[in-house]
């Protein structure tokens, strides 16, 4: 299955709306993967970045920003943009993107690739506890397993927006979305399995070994 065809068979699954395949097609995946894996671009499944991290499954992409519900005036925060293909397809979605990045080489990659994309910035650094510098965000979606959802990121919501995460324990999560008081709003059934969000409102490095 080629990508194009992924995204018209999520879309036909009613999982996406034309205003999120649009934006999806407008975003080859193959342009954020590493050379060997570009021509499993079409595969519904997580592919490997290097470091320890991967691209999502695009099914599970179409669900979380299905529930993020981006307008064309939000601002969005991404905790974790890794290859940078999410906050691309969100920069045709939203007005502002911010992409936070931990891994060096994948921060120096994702700056790179999305040059081209005049209403994304990404920042490198710790972005478990959100990125205080250009709060409030309407959407932050958290692209990285997190324990629970932090105060510090809860507070960086404007009064009217929510975030997306998969939130649980390391070998299992919910994607789950909750509104500004840490109220849940929806919560996808289907588990899933995100790698952690490392830092300091995230999973502790030692506690990956147990």
């Amino acid at each position: 299955m080629s990508y194009k065809d992924l995204v018209n068979h999520l879309k036909n699954e009613g999982i996406i709306n034309d205003y999120i395949a649009n934006a999806m097609l407008r975003t080859p995946r193959k342009d954020f993967l590493p050379e060997m894996y570009k021509k499993y671009d079409g595969f519904d499944t997580a592919l490997p970045l290097g470091h320890g991290q991967t691209i999502s499954q695009p099914s599970v992409v179409a669900h979380m920003l299905t529930l993020l519900d981006i307008k064309n005036r939000n601002k969005v925060l991404e905790i974790g943009v890794g290859s940078g293909w999410v906050a691309a397809i969100m920069s045709h979605l939203g007005k502002e993107i911010i992409g936070v990045e931990n891994v060096p080489e994948l921060y120096k990659q994702a700056k790179e690739r999305l040059k081209k994309y005049k209403n994304v910035k990404v920042v490198f650094g710790d972005g478990s506890c959100g990125w205080q510098e250009y709060a409030p965000y309407d959407r932050i979606l958290i692209s990285a397993a997190v324990p629970k959802l932090s105060e510090e990121i809860l507070n960086q919501l404007a009064d009217d927006g929510y975030v997306v995460a998969p939130i649980g324990p390391l070998h299992t999560q919910l994607i789950t979305k909750l509104n500004k008081n840490g109220e849940k709003i929806q919560t996808l059934p289907a588990p899933v399995v995100f790698v952690p969000l490392i830092g300091k409102c995230g999973y502790k490095r030692d506690e990956l070994w147990i």
